[in-house]
């Protein structure tokens, strides 16, 4: 099975201090499901509405930069560059068969034949 994992708010967990701080951590629960998918021969990658000129910022977590930190090894990394995901995978031709995403809105817009599972 083809499986992607969008990185903001699944792989990176985003919370809020009681200032209103964003607090950014490695979601744990998803590092090892990725990993556990993978060891099955699974073809796991990321999926993200990030943009992919703006991973050279500095004040970011570069997916790169957080996949080498966390020993996570996609077989690729897709950047939809702000457009909704359900629409890249029909414009891309990209087939997958299960998708991990923390927005409802997103999943709803997955293809029929993809699997969509609500993070929380």
């Amino acid at each position: 099975m083809r499986i992607s994992f969008d990185f903001d708010g699944v792989l990176l967990h985003l919370h809020f201090d009681e200032d209103g701080e964003c607090i950014r951590s490695p979601n744990l629960k998803m590092l090892n499901l990725f990993n556990s998918l993978q060891r099955e021969l699974h073809e796991v990658i990321i999926l993200t509405s990030r943009w992919e000129k703006n991973e050279k910022c500095s004040h970011i977590i570069s997916v790169e930069g957080f996949c080498h930190q966390h020993l996570l090894q996609p077989h690729a990394t897709q950047f939809t560059n702000g457009v909704n995901k359900g629409l890249f995978m029909h414009n891309q031709l990209l087939k997958i068969d299960m998708h991990f995403d923390d927005d409802p809105t997103e999943l709803a817009s997955l293809p029929k034949d993809c699997q969509g599972i609500l993070v929380i």
